[in-house]
């Protein structure tokens, strides 16, 4: 039995209604909503869904709040693009999706408009995105107090030519126990 199959295995003997499947071979994992592959030049991923799948999106004429349903179209296209590596099945996932939420009673002009808000959206997030340093240390009750320590000082930290470049690094404190 492979680590991965003793980790659905453990999480399916926790008292729950909730049961994983996944299908795991030499090439490819599929748990969840999502499909990692192992490719030539490395890894790909891309929404999965399985054959017993049905269309549950949230129909438009449902008695949920305005806001909700508006949100909904935009949720699900950033899904999508969040979760493919490939851009011609993104493209072709989302194509799908659109079709998806149309047969659940949403707008054409709607969706059009979600789409090209998501496309937008995960555009600029990923332009503006920069680097992460962590900083992992045992948690304490004062752990608050190093990350404001190294946040105040980071432009001092930064100039240090002894660590790699850090001008546009966020910080990320991870405290463990």
């Amino acid at each position: 039995m492979t680590e991965a199959e003793e980790i659905i295995c453990f999480l399916n003997q926790i008292e729950s209604p909730i049961k994983f499947t996944s299908k795991i071979d030499t090439t490819s994992v599929q748990f969840l909503d999502l499909e990692i592959s192992l490719k030539e030049q490395g890894l790909s991923y891309c929404l999965y869904k399985k054959d017993t799948d049905r269309n549950t999106i949230l129909h438009n004429l449902s008695a949920h709040p305005e806001s909700l349903k508006k949100s909904l179209p935009k949720a699900q296209f950033l899904r999508v693009i969040r979760n493919n590596s490939d851009k011609s099945k993104m493209d072709q996932q989302l194509e799908e999706m659109v079709e998806k939420i149309r047969e659940r009673g949403y707008r054409h002009r709607d969706l059009s408009k979600a789409l090209e808000e998501a496309k937008s959206a995960n555009s600029t997030k990923s332009d503006e995105k920069a680097p992460r340093l962590i900083f992992p240390t045992t948690f304490h009750d004062a752990s608050f107090k190093i990350s404001k320590i190294v946040k105040d000082n980071w432009k001092m930290i930064a100039c240090d030519d002894t660590l790699p470049n850090l001008q546009r690094t966020t910080i990320t404190l991870l405290s463990q126990e």
